[in-house]
């Protein structure tokens, strides 16, 4: 089955130039979402892309230029089985308030510390997790931080962010189709993924948009699991059922019960809700980073990694059935690399400094 298209081809200087160009015309008609009809095919698709990570999608328009929609349909590709099954939620789940609160705090004119630690201590379970993240020994810190705007200080404010929406995620999706070992692991998956995302992100002194992108990626990437396992719970446990009877991997029985995958479906979600675009496509992909198109490093590369060394590790039947893609890491010319992220994120793991 082909896999679902979410996201841009790779950007080349005459694709750079067209979507350089959109933004100017757009800045002269007072509305970000129109761009010229003289775009080229690879800019139209680069430019619906950003639109769409932000609640709207450009749609061709019959006087010439392309003007802004509001259908995230598009997301989902060709994928009927995806179409019916998010269809069928009646719906969408929406952005936690304290992650809104935030992003108001940060987008004001004068973002304040303080307020943005009020905002977390309002919700005690936010607060625990936060605290408990910032006193690990990943931080190693030397003192015990006790209060919210310290570790907001501390974590800074993408950190924080990212926290928010995965314990926003993982106390809304609640389904009875996982043993608690499961949630455990799906826990511990996902945080120590964030982890070592972020850690391999820094070992390629990327910038700090993509280490902190690599940590929210790598944190969400497999939230698509639980939105899988509370939207269509039956069909779940028959998932669920041929993992452990069939010893069929956790995607084929995903794509032969429900027609789509939960990278698919994680990747939905987190557009609808506005994330940055490398942040969907590091959740999209996390699986299969060939068949992205992402020629360079980014926060899919080290999410995809780190998710494979940690299930690697810690093995669990909700675990990708995939193994690391190094034909995508000699492709973007860093599959010797990839050896020396191993041996950090595994001395990182031994130290016992991703646990929480």
């Amino acid at each position: 089955m082909t896999p679902v298209q979410l996201l841009p081809p790779a950007m080349d200087k005459e694709t750079e130039k067209q979507c350089e160009d959109a933004w100017l015309h757009a800045v002269k008609l007072g509305d970000p979402h129109i761009a010229p009809s003289t775009m080229g095919p690879k800019a139209k698709r680069f430019v619906n892309w950003c639109a769409g990570t932000h609640g709207h999608v450009l749609t061709e328009d019959p006087r010439g230029p392309y003007v802004a929609g509001s259908d995230y349909d598009w997301l989902l590709g060709e994928n009927a089985e995806l179409r019916a099954l998010v269809s069928q939620q009646k719906n969408i789940p929406s952005l936690p308030l304290p992650y809104l609160q935030i992003m108001e705090e940060i987008n004001s004119k004068e973002p304040s510390l303080k307020r943005m630690g009020q905002i977390i201590s309002q919700d005690l379970g936010m607060t625990a997790k936060i605290l408990q993240i910032v006193n690990s020994a990943f931080f190693g810190l030397r003192t015990h931080i006790s209060t919210a705007r310290r570790a907001v200080e501390l974590l800074g404010m993408d950190i924080v962010k990212a926290i928010v929406l995965s314990v926003h995620v993982f106390s809304q999706f609640e389904t009875d189709c996982f043993r608690e070992a499961d949630m455990l692991w799906l826990r511990a998956h996902s945080f120590q993924t964030g982890m070592f995302a972020r850690l391999i992100a820094q070992r390629q002194d990327a910038n700090d948009s993509v280490m902190e992108g690599a940590f929210t990626a790598g944190l969400l990437h497999d939230i698509g699991k639980l939105i899988l396992a509370a939207a269509a719970r039956k069909k779940y446990n028959e998932v669920l059922r041929l993992v452990d009877f069939e010893k069929i991997g956790l995607c084929d029985a995903e794509r032969k019960v429900l027609g789509c995958t939960h990278a698919e479906v994680g990747a939905y979600l987190l557009g609808v809700w506005g994330l940055p675009g490398p942040i969907v496509e590091a959740v999209a992909w996390h699986r299969n980073p060939s068949a992205s198109g992402v020629t360079v490093f980014s926060s899919l590369a080290a999410v995809h990694a780190a998710s494979m060394y940690h299930q690697e590790w810690y093995p669990s039947r909700l675990q990708d059935a995939v193994t690391l893609d190094l034909p995508f890491f000699k492709a973007i010319g860093l599959a010797d690399r990839e050896p020396e992220w191993k041996l950090a994120c595994k001395a990182l793991d031994e130290k016992g400094m991703v646990h929480v």
